[in-house]
């Protein structure tokens, strides 16, 4: 069976897990979440764009106003959702520090006369980064997988 093959069995498979589970992915996804972490490691880091949709065949088109953006990083987040006064997500102080990008998923993130700063917590890492810096943020993905710390990618 060819890899194309197992992929959309595997997908006809987990399916059902989708619309039960929709809410938690590692928790639907039958194979457990080791497994999807070495399979997340083996994909190309590269976009929809030239990943599939180069490569589609009969993709249709519908012509629609409204409004897009690819939210690919931070600075694309402030953009839609905070515009120049930035964004606030999770539990956050801040003083001075317009236009950053305040994001936690636990501990408190408190900023001081930090304007224009990207500040992300997740229960494992933070992440700082100047907000005009953050399509570099693929620097330090490319550090951590230098130092063997795929754990937190």
């Amino acid at each position: 069976m060819t890899d194309t093959a197992k992929a959309y069995r595997l997908a006809g498979q987990a399916s059902p897990y989708l619309r039960q589970h929709a809410d938690n992915p590692v928790e639907w996804y039958p194979w457990g979440e080791e497994a999807l972490r070495r399979a997340y490691r083996r994909v190309d880091a590269i976009s929809v764009d030239h990943g599939v949709m180069e490569k589609a065949h009969q993709v249709y088109a519908v012509p629609a106003e409204f409004c897009w953006s690819d939210l690919g990083s931070w600075e694309g987040l402030a953009e839609v959702v905070g515009g120049s006064d930035g964004v606030r997500i999770g539990d956050e102080v801040s003083v001075d520090s317009e236009g950053s990008v305040l994001v936690t998923e636990g501990p408190l993130v408190a900023a001081l006369g930090v304007p224009g700063v990207v500040v992300v917590a997740t229960r494992d890492a933070v992440l700082v980064i100047p907000r005009d810096a953050c399509q570099r943020v693929k620097d330090i993905v490319v550090e951590l997988r230098r130092r063997g710390r795929d754990e937190l990618l």
